[in-house]
């Protein structure tokens, strides 16, 4: 509803909220508020916030199942950590590695259960690092398989030769 003397009674209706926030612009720069740039960069910045809200809605990641059975919540921030110490001066890309990691969230938040074991998590960090590089799913294995031999590795570098 408008207010004021001349305006009393009459009701304005748009049909999204984007063209009711463009008038409302519009006014401000008539009425010598705002620059036209400003409002611009204003409503740019609002689609930005708009598609990003809508991209990212508000979700839970399934609790992780340590080995000793503790639950912990999933850390996104270990998943980019662990994706950095394997992927150190290695060719890879950031855009790479966002992706990897989003197709990683993508997966869990589909599974639909409330719990994971984190050595599933660890197994999907491996499939993603082969993806990207050799070298760095080997650092990665070696240390999350642990293994006890060296006929091990061997066993691992001959997988990735393939």
């Amino acid at each position: 509803m408008t207010s004021g003397a001349p305006y009393a009674g009459i009701t304005r209706k748009f049909w999204s909220f984007s063209q009711a926030a463009r008038e409302n612009g519009a006014s401000r720069v008539f009425a010598g508020i705002h620059f036209a740039t400003a409002v611009q960069a204003g409503y740019e910045q609002g689609e930005r916030i708009g598609a990003w809200t809508y991209e990212r809605p508000d979700v839970s990641f399934p609790m992780v199942v340590k080995k000793d059975g503790r639950r912990v919540e999933f850390a996104p921030d270990k998943l980019r950590a662990s994706f950095a110490l394997a992927l150190r001066k290695r060719p890879v890309s950031t855009e790479q590695v966002d992706a990897a990691i989003e197709r990683i969230e993508e997966k869990l938040l589909n599974l639909g259960v409330r719990e994971i074991p984190a050595n599933r998590i660890g197994e999907m960090v491996m499939r993603e690092l082969k993806k990207l590089d050799k070298v760095a799913y080997i650092r990665f294995a070696s240390v999350y398989r642990s293994f006890e031999d060296i006929d091990e590795f061997r066993a691992l570098v001959d997988e990735v030769k393939r």
